[in-house]
């Protein structure tokens, strides 16, 4: 049987063991920033009040009409821009 000092079983795990502690702390790092994220949204809505926005696009239900065109469509904030002109970017 072979014996491994302590010195050659700390160099051989010593890596695996700072990898472990590293995927850990970013763990930690993640659930505390859910935590906050939740906090902040609970903080923001009313009581009884649900957030729920799934898309800026009208929900499927309230399709009257389908309309197929040749370009792709603009959206901005969920309304439609009729016309666009191609121009330079300005403030």
């Amino acid at each position: 049987m072979i014996e491994i000092d302590d010195e050659a079983y700390f160099k051989r795990h010593n890596k695996f063991e700072i990898a472990e502690k590293r995927r850990k702390r970013w763990d930690i790092q993640r659930i505390r920033e859910y935590r906050y994220n939740e906090k902040l949204r609970n903080k923001s809505l009313k009581p009884g009040e649900l957030l729920e926005i799934d898309s800026f696009s009208p929900s499927l239900h309230s399709i009257i009409a389908v309309e197929v065109q040749d370009f792709l469509p603009i959206n901005v904030f969920g309304q439609s821009l009729a016309s666009v002109t191609p121009q330079e970017f300005s403030l």
